[in-house]
């Protein structure tokens, strides 16, 4: 398996995103832009000015791999495994720099996270941890976890919120929901661990009385179900039972 590397500052995010959907998910050039400006760009709009995308091709995400697995390989369309990561740099930053040693806690401290990009097409944005450092506007109180990852084979850690956007098919908002809440407590707290779509399916697989795939969402109770049996407490609260009382 070959990886490409890529490297551009931000005012060239639109070119690069294009090129690696073209490439490595082989989108049409016309879909190529249209999946940039509907549904990428929005993403990346947000970062700062001096952010540096470092883009990596043929990248194995555990989210997407584990949809993969237990639905996208099993339809008529053939989906691709691999996804893209793009991280993110604060600053300016050279390929050198990941082969000197002497510049590994300069590219830590640029460290601002990263997108992955899925070949769901058009919803492309996976799973995503960002700093809030990385944005432009960054002046509100955020619920944080370290997470480690990796960038062109070194690691880094970055504090963030996980985020991804719905697939539509394996999960929908719900599930993305339950995802990045397990995700945010599974690694800030020991007593709690990440879990993956297919987890999910199979912990409400009891409850449900149709097929939970393609997914039509999860009703608050099935949402509730699946946190109390990941060892939360949950109490849910309705505007209609408690009226003036609920705020």
């Amino acid at each position: 398996m070959s990886i490409s590397i890529y490297l551009e500052p931000i005012f060239k995010v639109r070119e690069l995103v294009i090129k690696l959907l073209k490439d490595e998910f082989g989108i049409s050039d016309i879909d190529a832009q249209h999946i940039f400006d509907l549904y990428a760009k929005p993403h990346f709009e947000k970062l700062k000015d001096d952010i540096y995308l470092l883009a990596e091709s043929s990248y194995v995400d555990k989210v997407y791999r584990d949809s993969y697995y237990h639905y996208y390989s099993s339809k008529l369309t053939k989906y691709k495994r691999d996804c893209i990561r793009i991280s993110f740099f604060e600053g300016n930053i050279s390929e050198t720099d990941f082969e000197q040693d002497s510049k590994y806690a300069e590219l830590q401290e640029k460290y601002r996270g990263f997108i992955v990009l899925r070949p769901t097409a058009p919803f492309v944005i996976g799973r995503s941890i960002i700093s809030p450092k990385a944005l432009k506007v960054n002046n509100f109180s955020i619920c944080t976890a370290e997470f480690q990852t990796t960038a062109n084979s070194l690691k880094f850690k970055v504090k963030g919120f996980p985020h991804s956007s719905q697939d539509t098919e394996t999960i929908s908002c719900a599930e993305t929901t339950l995802w990045a809440i397990m995700e945010y407590f599974g690694n800030k707290y020991s007593d709690y661990k990440p879990v993956l779509p297919s987890k999910i399916i199979k912990t409400l697989n009891n409850v449900t009385t149709e097929r939970q795939i393609p997914s039509k969402g999860l009703n608050i109770s099935q949402m509730s179900f699946a946190l109390r049996d990941y060892g939360f407490g949950t109490r849910i609260y309705s505007r209609d039972d408690y009226g003036q009382d609920f705020e």
